[in-house]
C-alpha cells in the first residue's frame, strides 16, 4: 500500500493505561491488586469500585428512628426499677 493510501495514525492515548492509579486491595494470595480503579474511587471494579455503598435513610438497616435515644432508654429503665420498687412493696 503506497504511504499515500495508508490510513493516518490515531493519536496516542493522552491517558495511557499503565500510568493510571492501582487498586491495591489485598489478593487471596496476600498481593495487592495491580487493576487500575474506576474513575472517582479508590478501588478497582472487582473489589467494589462500581458499588454505590450502602443505602441511605430507612432503607439502611441502621436507621434511627428515636425509639432508642439516650433519653428514653433511661427513662424507660427508671420506669421498670420504679414498676419493681411498687410490686416488691406490695408483697
Amino acid at each position: 500500500m503506497p504511504p499515500s493510501q495508508r490510513p493516518a495514525k490515531r493519536p496516542r492515548d493522552p491517558n495511557p493505561g499503565h500510568l493510571a492509579p492501582r487498586c491495591g486491595a489485598k489478593t487471596r494470595s496476600g498481593s495487592p491488586c495491580l487493576s487500575p480503579v474506576v474513575r472517582g474511587r479508590k478501588r478497582c471494579r472487582m473489589h467494589g469500585g462500581t458499588n454505590p455503598g450502602a443505602p441511605t435513610g430507612e432503607a439502611n438497616g441502621q436507621y434511627r428512628t428515636g425509639l432508642h435515644t439516650h433519653k428514653l432508654m433511661r427513662a424507660r429503665s427508671m420506669m421498670r426499677t420504679m414498676v419493681r420498687m411498687i410490686t416488691q412493696a406490695d408483697r
